[in-house]
């Protein structure tokens, strides 16, 4: 009985200290006993003002070991008068890993309590027994203010072009990072000039917002003042509520003034050699014209003129959408009658600056004015700038060709031929079923080397002669410059700032991976196209779509990788500097950027219809080339390709029930800019996938194995009116 009442006391005494908000106090581990091996924070104090406002958050770390499978881990706070309150921040899963890193917010302990106290228990789910806990208390007091700072702003130029800053073609990459950034706080990039005036260095772009860090490119101007040999640029952290500033950084770039490479039209070609002294009156006239410009300053344009017999000039463009002309290309001119006698016309190009209107260039090309009731070859011209030695040994070298022939006997017909380095004559007509050559078109030859290994050209002709009696009505010849064209040592860098590209981002196609390059001493005629080499060494296109399909020496950009198959757990992408008179690969570089979370399944079950690639080689391509559509598609029953287009009759959509196939496509002779081709992929339920691909059109048609020097023949008899 003595026994009985002793334990009753003894439970009187100890169950207070056991209220329902306080916890066990903390044993020694037993060995295979369930504990909470660690509990820590990286914090020093809690901030005062922060627990008033309820802002405050505190880092936590833990570790448990012989956990039991029914149990969880709860982070609470005990409070001065002995409560306890939960201080876990929500989540969507209520389970705690056994081991791990978090954050939990704490109330005001209220009174004066100059500490928190801190606890994590590990509880029985089922009887909501306490199987282990730890504490740990936090000093209350006043934490300092995290200064904004930008912390870095560096540039891996070291010098800029005098002639470049001069021309407003200058760019310096940067790169920035700042810390404990306000939500009100934006970064301004800034050129401080001579006069410590400071003007914005930023190219366009459509968010205002500047992230925290990252990389850029500025556009410096001359900095003023007497023989300036630095320019310095300007990072500020500014307040966009009171615009003052928080924190600035400078980097001074040294000017080199060396003379930088001056403006120069190096092509002015006319399509044509003559023109009628009839179409000149009736200002039905046009004129074939290709062009190239180098070292082309930004704010720069292109104007085509005639310059009179008086010497008055008039503009000869025909109207257009877009008023900027391209650094190269083709296009039609609409010549005037010259006035008095003059039996020539003088067609000219001029490189202006838009604003000033200086004249950075100027070249000019003449045509002969004829009557038109003589037969005539009023055009023989070709695109090419010039023939590849090699390819003229391994008789592989094509030469596009354009013509034009008026009156015309209905006894004549065209003959494309070389004159060699020694006066004979060779035919240079590629194999065709039907002899005839139209009066006007555009076809392909076939060359020969020179006799002589010095000789540096070859001569092009065009004969108009009667097959009946062999009489030559008319004869225009031209001539090319011969090559030798050298690879590789062209692309100087290809880089990317990307650590890694996401595994989801590759199997949605959402993906895409920054990139920088530089091209040294490129030439004419070339393209730069990027690329992504498949884990079956299948190579697609990554490019997204652009205005202008012609990519410059240097820049950045973005790709859209596609995943890569098989078990790789990398995507390697891949430059090409290709010649595009004949796709020719002069320089080829390569990166690889890792796959995060692993490799990528290229197929995928239960979610409908998913197209893996979709690509078309060659791309870029000419008019009257064929291209070749190619496409992987998993989940579906049938798929369909069409031509998304609103300028060219389409093709009927073609149907397969092939999940991985290719299909031809030739692109018509009078296709210009881009062509977008559309995929879609539906499965047995009627759901569907799409996805498209932009072919862009550059230069004049390539050369096939069955292609002929000339077009078909006219559907009509000469002189017959065409509709």
């Amino acid at each position: 009985m003595r026994k009985a009442l002793i334990l009753v006391l003894l439970v009187l005494v100890v169950l207070p200290g056991w209220s329902a908000f306080a916890a066990p106090p903390q044993q020694q581990v037993q060995p295979g006993a369930p504990a909470i091996t660690s509990y820590t924070t990286t914090a020093t104090l809690v901030d005062r003002t922060q627990l008033a406002q309820r802002t405050a958050r505190i880092p936590v770390s833990w570790a448990t070991a012989n956990r039991p499978s029914t149990a969880n881990l709860v982070f609470e706070q005990v409070l001065p008068d002995n409560r306890v309150v939960n201080v876990e921040l929500p989540r969507d899963n209520p389970w705690v890993a056994s081991s791990g890193n978090g954050v939990v917010a704490p109330f005001p302990p209220g009174g004066n309590a100059t500490q928190i106290n801190l606890r994590v228990r590990l509880i029985d789910l089922l009887t909501q027994n306490t199987l282990a806990q730890r504490d740990l208390t936090l000093p209350i007091g006043d934490a300092p203010v995290a200064k904004p700072t930008i912390t870095s702003f560096t540039s891996t130029s070291t010098t800029v072009s005098a002639s470049a800053l001069q021309n407003r073609t200058a760019r310096i990459p940067v790169s920035w990072a700042v810390q404990n950034r306000p939500n009100t706080a934006n970064l301004v990039f800034e050129q401080v000039l001579a006069d410590n005036t400071a003007v914005n260095v930023e190219l366009p772009r459509q968010n205002p917002y500047v992230a925290s860090s990252g990389n850029g490119v500025v556009a410096p101007v001359p900095p003023g003042g007497t023989n300036p040999t630095s320019i310095k640029i300007r990072v500020r952290l500014i307040d966009l509520q009171s615009q003052t500033t928080l924190d600035q950084r400078e980097l001074t770039i040294n000017i080199d003034n060396t003379p930088g490479p001056t403006p120069t039209i190096t092509t002015f070609a006319l399509g044509a050699t003559t023109v009628t002294s009839q179409a000149l009156q009736a200002r039905t006239a046009r004129i074939p014209v290709s062009w190239a410009v180098e070292n082309r300053p930004e704010n720069s344009n292109l104007v085509f003129e005639q310059v009179l017999s008086d010497n008055r000039v008039v503009n000869v463009e025909l109207p257009r959408q877009n008023p900027f002309v391209a650094s190269s290309g083709n296009g039609v001119v609409a010549p005037i009658p010259p006035g008095g006698d003059a039996k020539q016309i003088t067609l000219r190009v001029r490189l202006i600056d838009i604003r000033s209107s200086n004249v950075y260039a100027t070249k000019e090309a003449t045509v002969q004015v004829v009557d038109a009731s003589q037969p005539a070859i009023i055009t023989f011209s070709t695109s090419a700038q010039s023939v590849d030695r090699n390819s003229l040994t391994n008789r592989t070298a094509r030469v596009p060709v354009t013509w034009e022939v008026i009156n015309r006997p209905n006894t004549a017909n065209l003959v494309f031929e070389q004159v060699l380095d020694d006066n004979s004559v060779v035919n240079v007509e590629l194999p065709r079923d039907n002899p005839y050559v139209a009066s006007s078109g555009t076809g392909v030859t076939s060359p020969f080397a020179p006799k002589n290994a010095s000789t540096n050209t070859i001569t092009l002709r065009l004969r108009l002669f009667d097959v009946a009696n062999g009489t030559v009505y008319a004869e225009r010849t031209l001539q090319l410059p011969i090559t030798t064209q050298q690879t590789g040592n062209y692309i100087k860098s290809f880089t990317t700032t990307a650590a890694s590209v996401d595994a989801t981002g590759l199997q949605n196609r959402t993906a895409r991976i920054p990139l920088a390059w530089e091209v040294q001493n490129r030439p004419a005629g070339t393209n730069l196209v990027f690329e992504q080499v498949l884990s079956d060494n299948r190579v697609v296109n990554v490019e997204l779509p652009r205005q202008d399909p012609i990519v410059p020496s240097a820049g950045l950009g973005v790709v859209a990788p596609l995943a890569p198959g098989g078990n790789a757990t990398s995507v390697k992408l891949q430059l090409r500097l290709v010649n595009l008179s004949n796709n020719a690969t002069l320089d080829t570089k390569e990166l690889t950027v890792p796959i995060a979370g692993g490799a990528v399944p290229t197929s995928s079950t239960g979610q409908g219809p998913q197209i893996v690639s979709f690509t078309a080689n060659p791309n870029p391509a000419s008019p009257g080339a064929t291209i070749t559509l190619s496409w992987q598609v998993t989940g579906a029953t049938k798929v369909t390709l069409a031509l998304k287009t609103e300028t060219l009759e389409a093709a009927p959509p073609q149907e397969s029930t092939a999940l991985t196939g290719a299909a031809p496509y030739s692109i018509p002779q009078d296709a210009t800019g881009t062509l977008t081709f559309v995929l879609t992929a539906t499965d047995a339920s009627n759901q569907s996938a799409t996805q498209e691909v932009t072919v862009s059109i550059v230069g004049l048609p390539e050369a096939t194995p069955e292609a002929t020097a000339a077009p078909q023949p006219e559907a009509t008899p000469e002189g017959t009116p065409a509709s």
